[in-house]
């Protein structure tokens, strides 16, 4: 059966009441952004172009991947059906790892707050790290600690992905003002560069209406490596289509 549509008002309600901090304390709310995830944002299309992207670049499926800040699993469940089964997935929000976990029963699953360090994680330990849509929800600080915990744990020549979404460069600003996180590519850049991570390909998808869903998709490698083939300094264009 066909999942019901989620009306334009049910959306407004959400983005000026429950949005942020209020969106995730309940099962209830995050079986609801869930499939508003997926209805309004789209964000199974940015999930599909984040797994065929690691099959262009990794030979083999055995690769650790970590995922922060992974929600309700979106993202998740598409590198798994994928064939990507080593991956550790943390969230700070519980309810939001129960409807994950219905999804996915034999992954690592964490209740883990990303502005923080992950104590038992070994240095040098993931081939890729990534968070989709999370940055507004990173402090100041944690951004530099979300940085500094890419550089330790990931492996020589890993990678990190980071999706800048551009509808959370406002979304920042309202919720933290003067005390946001860069939410700007171009000043996420230069943070990671202090940590010896460079980007190394970039591109502009579109994946949503009237330009809000846009994001800027920077490929970020640890160290200095050529297996990568370096960008062009114009960014690609993407539409990413409809997944049926």
């Amino acid at each position: 059966m066909k999942e019901k549509k989620i009306s334009w008002w049910a959306l407004f309600k959400w983005a000026f009441v429950d949005n942020n901090d209020n969106s995730y304390t309940s099962e209830e709310k995050s079986r609801f952004y869930d499939r508003l995830a997926k209805q309004y944002f789209h964000r199974d299309r940015l999930a599909k172009f984040i797994s065929d992207y690691t099959d262009n670049i990794f030979s083999n499926k055995d690769i650790k991947i970590c995922e922060r800040a992974g929600g309700s699993g979106i993202i998740t469940k598409i590198l798994y059906n994928n064939g990507y089964k080593n991956i550790r997935v943390s969230d700070l929000s519980e309810s939001q790892l129960i409807v994950l976990k219905e999804k996915l029963t034999d992954i690592e699953i964490v209740v883990e707050d990303f502005n923080q360090i992950m104590s038992e994680v070994k240095d040098n330990s993931f081939d890729l790290i990534f968070q989709t849509g999370a940055t507004r929800f990173m402090t100041k600080e944690g951004q530099i600690t979300y940085i500094k915990e890419a550089a330790r744990t990931l492996k020589d020549g890993g990678l990190l992905y980071w999706p800048v979404m551009w509808v959370e460069v406002p979304l920042a600003l309202l919720k933290k003002g003067f005390k946001s996180p860069k939410t700007l590519s171009i000043s996420i850049r230069k943070l990671l560069k202090k940590e010896n991570l460079k980007v190394i390909d970039k591109s502009i998808l579109i994946h949503g209406k009237l330009g809000l869903l846009t994001t800027t998709f920077l490929i970020i490698q640890k160290g200095n490596h050529q297996n990568i083939k370096p960008s062009s300094p114009l960014p690609s264009f993407q539409f990413l289509k409809a997944i049926q």
